[in-house]
Formats: structure tokens, sequence, C-alpha cells
């Protein structure tokens, strides 16, 4: 529209166009003058009026180009320095029309520091071509999205990163897919270790209650069996029969002290212990136990700190490991034991307290950030395990070989949760297993560090 001054210049003109021609001009040609001159004047006012357009049509088409530039520069803002990780895909179909891979069309750097992949070097390929391992969930799942165009919100392991992953995923346009993520792999570590506990704690419990009245029956049966051998009027083939009975008990005995181990019944011996030492004491009688087709490897840490333990539990523990990687190792392999100075974590933070069980203390140990630490890992390079075994491997009687494999396993969890500690297990199928152990370390005033 034109300014006001603009519209009175333009009425000026108009006027004049009519009047002048009337005064200066008289008779027969007055009329057509009159229209020539008025018909000129609307023409100046037209000029006057479309460039004034002209010019506030460009003034505004600036102002939208400004605004554009100014949106893409923040939505390229956020998408750079965002913290959730977002990717674009196109849904890739087969010959039957159905999901059979999806296409990266775009990435955004919080992408490429979750997942290692950098955004350059995936784009218009396929996640089949970057990672053929991919789980055809993943597919399926994306191919829901599009064919639904309903948002969709899940949780998901991947095999491939193996991370966790919360994702958020929705269908911009027909084809295609966009997906938010949000790595959860410590905090679903964190509920598993802690559901783990709860149930291991519930199992101990049972466990104890067991061990107290089996030991009963036990000592009753081998009192009497003792009382029966010692009989005078006894022949050799019945003292061979109580014999038999009471070497039966004594390995019974034996599974009642695992029970009790694993219930965190039985008290501990607590004392000033090197790690390193004990390790080097009991050497004579691994290398019998683990047998000579497998190679024992001692990697022991000079710095490691000193840990209040009981000396007889830590054994037990070196003897159950190790017997284990002598059944996951049956043809030969190499066991290592390697102790090391380590750090706590948020890891260790997030594991249940334990009850410091001793008469004149009954206080939580409870390790936090930043304390100090005696590490064991002992590595075979054995058959390994798979996710769905490494989530019942403390089970009580659960066994990759062979079932009722009996309490080895679960009385080592017991054992360093009533030292305190923290035992981690990693595996994969063909690649042997892990067991990463952390104790406190012994403060100067001799209680664990915590």
């Amino acid at each position: 529209m034109p300014s006001i001054r603009q519209t009175w210049i333009i009425v000026g003109v108009l006027i004049l166009g009519a009047i002048i021609p009337a005064i200066l001009m008289q008779g027969e040609k007055t009329d057509l003058l009159l229209i020539f001159i008025s018909l000129a004047s609307m023409g100046v006012a037209c000029t006057v009026l479309v460039r004034d357009g002209r010019r506030r049509w460009r003034q505004k088409l600036t102002a939208a180009q400004d605004r554009l530039q100014e949106v893409e520069g923040n939505y390229h803002s956020m998408f750079d320095n965002m913290l959730a990780a977002y990717a674009l895909h196109e849904v890739v179909r087969d010959a039957n029309g159905q999901p059979a891979d999806y296409r990266f069309l775009d990435a955004n750097p919080a992408f490429e520091r979750l997942t290692g992949l950098k955004r350059d070097e995936v784009l218009a390929k396929t996640m089949r071509q970057i990672m053929p391992a991919t789980e055809e969930s993943w597919i399926q799942t994306y191919g829901q999205v599009v064919r639904t165009q309903k948002p969709l919100h899940f949780e998901r392991y991947s095999e491939a990163f193996r991370r966790s992953f919360e994702v958020y995923a929705y269908s911009p346009r027909p084809g295609q897919v966009a997906a938010f993520f949000t790595d959860v792999t410590d905090r679903r570590r964190a509920e598993e270790r802690l559901i783990e506990a709860q149930k291991l704690d519930a199992l101990g419990t049972l466990a104890g209650g067991l061990a107290h009245e089996f030991n009963n029956i036990l000592t009753s049966i081998s009192g009497y069996a003792e009382l029966l051998r010692r009989h005078p009027q006894l022949d050799g083939e019945a003292r061979d029969d109580i014999r038999i009975i009471l070497e039966e008990t004594e390995r019974a005995a034996g599974l009642v002290r695992q029970l009790t181990d694993f219930s965190h019944k039985q008290p501990l011996q607590r004392r000033a212990l090197d790690l390193n030492q004990l390790l080097r004491d009991k050497t004579n009688v691994l290398r019998p136990l683990i047998g000579e087709n497998i190679h024992l490897r001692l990697d022991l840490a000079a710095d490691l700190p000193l840990i209040m333990a009981d000396p007889d539990k830590m054994t037990q523990i070196f003897i159950e490991l190790a017997t284990n990687a002598r059944r996951a190792m049956p043809d030969s392999g190499t066991l290592t034991i390697r102790t090391e100075a380590a750090t706590a974590t948020t890891a260790h933070v997030d594991s249940p307290p334990v009850l410091q069980e001793t008469a004149s203390d009954t206080s939580t140990i409870t390790i936090t950030a930043g304390a100090f630490l005696a590490r064991l890992i002992v590595s075979d390079t054995g058959l390994g395990m798979d996710r769905q075994h490494l989530s019942h491997l403390f089970d009580p009687f659960f066994s990759t070989r062979r079932p009722g494999a009996g309490l080895g396993l679960p009385a080592v969890y017991g054992i360093v949760r009533r030292h305190g500690g923290v035992i981690r297990v990693e595996s994969d199928p063909g690649k042997g297993t892990v067991f990463t152990i952390d104790l406190p370390a012994m403060t100067s005033g001799g209680a664990p560090n915590g």
C-alpha cells in the first residue's frame, strides 16, 4: 500500500490532469485531450504504485530469506550440538515389499560419538552393508513405524554395538524413519545387578536354612555311623560299608559348607592379606588342579594394596575359578591370574551394600567412587558363554556343561559380596571368560577402604 504522502501526490496529479486541459483548451478537441492527459496521469500513478510495490516486495523477500537462514542456522546448531543421537533412514524393501534393510540418509555428531560410525562413511549405505550382523528386530521395528505412521518408543539391546539403547522413532515422510537414541547400557547393567543381588540374597536365605537343617541330619548320620564303626563285633565288609557312609557324609558336609558360604552364615576370619603372596603360596595347589595341558600364567602387580580378608575364603575363590576354567578348556588352553591396583567408579557405587559380619561391628561395607581397590582378574581361553548363560551363572546348581554342577560359583559370589567386593563376568562364545573381582583396599586403620 502507498503512503499518505504518495496518495496525495497521485490525487493531485489526477486533479491537475483533469483541470489544466479544461482551462487551456477550448473547443471540440478539449474532451479528447482531457481523456489523453487523464490516462497519462493514471499511468504515472500506476507506475509509482508498481515501483513502490516492487520495493516493498523486495524488502519482504529479503526479510524472509534472512529469517529462513536464521531458522536453518538454529536447526543445524541444534542438530550438531544435541546430546541425543539422531539418524534418518530410508526403509529398503525386498521383492515382496517386506522391510529387508534400512539406508542412512543423515546422522548427527552425537550419533557418530555413540556408535563410532562416521556420517560421511555411512550416508547412502544400508545398515547390513555396514554391519551384516544387524538384528532383524531393528529392521522390522522401523518397518512397522513406516507402515503405521505411528511413533514408537522402545528399549533394545544391539548385539552389533554391544550396547542397550532407548529409542524414539517416527516417520517424517513416507518410506522414511527418524530415530533418536540414548545409551542406557549403564542404567540397564545397574538394574540387572540389583535384580541379581536381590535374587541371590533370597536364595542365600533359603540356602542358609537348608544348610542348618541338613547339617543337623548329617551330624546324626555321621555320629551313629562312627559308633557303629567302633563296634567290636562288626566284620570287615560291614566296616567297609560304614566307611563309605562316613565318606559320603563328609562329601555332604562339604556341600553344606558351600551353602553356608553362599548364604553368608559362616563367620569370616579377616586379617591383613597380600593377595599376591597368597597366590604365590597356592600355586602348588592350582597347578595340579588344572592339569598339565593347561598353562598357568601369573601377572602380579607390585603396587597391589593389602585387603582385610579371610585367607581360606580367598583360597576358595582361586580354586573355584581355576576349576571353572579347567572345565571350560577340556583339551588345552591358558589360565591367566592377574592383579592390579584400581580405583572405584560409579559402577561400584551402584552395587548394593554388604553387611560386615563381625562380633563388634554390624555396619555396612560400601564402596564409594574414588576408593582404592585390589583387583583380581581370572581369565581363560576356553569355550566362553552367551548372554543367556551369563545371566544365570551365579544361580545355585546352574552349569553350562552339565546339570547339578554344584555351588562353586555361587559360593564365590557370596564370598566376594561378604568382603564388600564386586564381581563381574565377561564372556563370548569361543572367546573365553574373564572374571574381575574388586575388593576394598585396607586403610591405615585396618578397615576396608570404602
